[in-house]
């Protein structure tokens, strides 16, 4: 008999045991685990201070000083996509507006975006033409989104950084989460159209000879308007600017530039100018065509081949006569009567380029 009650001494006491065990001291409550953190591991200021980094870049790299870039709009937005819900996502949003088309804007940038570490988002499948939507990433975890609504200006830059710790929370992780940004890269070689659309983007040659010493300089002319159709068939036409003849190095045996040889290029664009227009009736293999004659005005802007750096901005006035400003061909609308710019002769056009060329540096 005493044996039994000893036994069940025992169990009672072992039970009571595993009882105060497991119920612990009601009055401190359990232990919160701590949440996991964020990847990568960086603080949402520091995330911010990223992504106005790299629009700051975007601005002084790609678009030219003339183009007006809003300063960004910088939000935050609360929850990570297949993160903690109490991580921070920052946003920032800019756009850029030019005389240089919205595509064209876009084009340079992405090209641009791809020699410094951007890349395409594969993830991202759309219907939208790349031209004017394109969403690129980068290894820091910052994602650029770039749109042009309608396909009209403006250009739309947005920008969003990696799941961040929020600047509220204690516990996150100290300074230092983002390695700095690498150089940038320099210009591309490309072709005149490029350098003169896009200066800061492309070079005519990165290994050009330098514009210095005794001239001559050889120089080579992009015609921007026939280049990239600006003035379109309903446009005003124009007949051509002069040839330089000897200024242009040609490769032996061609009548194509030698490309390695340009130390300048002469960018020429022309529009109309203020001073009414005239009837001019021109001559071709089809029979004869009525213009309106029109002002008008030749911006050249000179830059050196191997930096894309200007030179010169020079604004000169057509100076050609009636029948010397008729084109040697031309595409109309039928039953539109086309309008014709007046031509710049040659002597109008060498002459200010002249201390250029063939002066000394």
């Amino acid at each position: 008999m005493t044996r039994l009650g000893a036994v069940r001494l025992t169990l009672t006491a072992l039970s009571c045991l595993v009882v105060l065990t497991a119920c612990g001291d009601p009055a401190s409550p359990p232990r919160e685990p701590r949440p996991p953190e964020p990847s990568p591991k960086v603080n949402a200021a520091e995330a911010g201070q990223r992504l106005a980094e790299h629009l700051r870049r975007f601005g002084h790299a790609v678009f030219e000083p003339e183009a007006r870039v809003t300063p960004p709009i910088a939000t935050t937005a609360v929850g990570c996509p297949g993160g903690p819900s109490w991580g921070v996502v920052p946003r920032a949003e800019s756009t850029v507006n030019s005389a240089v088309p919205p595509k064209k804007q876009l084009q340079d940038l992405v090209n641009w975006l791809l020699r410094n570490d951007f890349e395409q988002d594969v993830d991202v499948s759309s219907k939208v033409p790349p031209d004017i939507d394109r969403t690129l990433v980068h290894p820091d975890g910052t994602r650029l989104h770039l749109a042009v609504p309608n396909g009209q200006p403006p250009l739309t830059l947005t920008v969003t950084g990696p799941c961040s710790w929020p600047s509220d929370r204690p516990g996150g992780p100290p300074p230092g989460g983002l390695k700095p940004l690498r150089g940038e890269s320099g210009p591309m070689t490309a072709g005149g159209n490029e350098v003169c659309s896009s200066p800061r983007n492309y070079v005519y040659n990165r290994d050009a000879p330098p514009f210095t010493g005794t001239g001559p300089h050889p120089i080579t002319l992009v015609d921007l308007d026939r280049a990239i159709g600006s003035t379109g068939t309903s446009g005003p036409k124009q007949a051509g600017y002069p040839l330089l003849p000897g200024w242009e190095p040609r490769r032996a045996g061609s009548s194509d530039v030698d490309t390695t040889k340009v130390q300048l290029i002469a960018c020429v664009h022309a529009e109309e100018a203020p001073g009414g227009s005239k009837k001019v009736t021109c001559r071709f293999d089809e029979g004869p065509l009525t213009f309106d004659l029109v002002e008008s005005t030749y911006r050249v802007t000179v830059r050196e081949a191997r930096t894309g750096n200007q030179l010169a901005d020079l604004t000169l006035r057509g100076t050609q006569g009636d029948k010397q400003s008729c084109p040697t061909a031309v595409t109309y609308y039928k039953d539109i009567t086309p309008r014709l710019l007046r031509g710049i002769d040659i002597a109008g056009f060498r002459d200010p380029l002249r201390p250029l060329v063939e002066g000394s540096r």
